[in-house]
């Protein structure tokens, strides 16, 4: 050592950690861990878990601000220094957790693949449908080879054995002209 050099005294003791200033405060105001406890509504570890600055056991670093400032208040010491003092020694705690979401489902996800099937179903029969498969309209007439037996209409007067005697008598008054519906070219002529 050089002789012009003085001894430097030992540094004096580092300031005293966050959680040994609130353990300091709360002697001094001679209050328990219990008594703490009960007037910050917390479980005695909860208290203990600030003073022995545990805070990752204590949840969120929303209550854990939370905690610490109502202990601070409670203690008389400054809350905005023991939340500064907080910050500093914990600074990824002012970050938000970062939380992950689960990606809302949307109805049709789930669904899978059978709705484009069912389009594609009816779609087809449509087409089948348009290009004649069940419409006959439009189509050809058949072969004279193909052609249906003759039919005939169907007589527009029922055969008289089928008649009741009140219908033969309306048939034959409907068959006879009128008197006065003779033809004009009609050679009888009454004068």
């Amino acid at each position: 050592m050089a002789d012009n050099e003085v001894p430097r005294p030992a540094q004096a003791t580092p300031a005293l950690g966050l959680g040994e200033r609130l353990r300091s405060a709360r002697k001094a105001r001679a209050l328990s861990v219990l008594q703490v406890a009960d007037a910050l509504h917390l479980e005695e570890p909860m208290v203990l878990a600030l003073e022995e600055e545990r805070f990752e056991q204590l949840g969120a670093p929303v209550f854990v601000r939370g905690h610490l400032r109502r202990y601070a208040q409670l203690v008389g010491l400054a809350p905005d220094a023991v939340l500064e003092a907080y910050r500093a020694a914990a600074p990824e705690s002012m970050l938000p957790p970062l939380l992950v979401r689960p990606r809302a489902e949307m109805p049709g996800q789930r669904m899978g693949s059978w709705p484009l099937w069912l389009l594609a179903a009816v779609l087809a029969i449509g087409l089948l449908v348009a290009l004649g498969g069940g419409n006959r309209r439009g189509a050809a007439p058949p072969a004279a080879g193909d052609a249906p037996a003759a039919t005939m209409a169907p007589p527009s007067i029922a055969p008289s054995s089928m008649l009741l005697p009140e219908q033969e008598e309306a048939a034959d008054s409907a068959a006879r002209p009128l008197p006065g519906d003779a033809p004009a070219d009609s050679a009888e002529v009454d004068e």
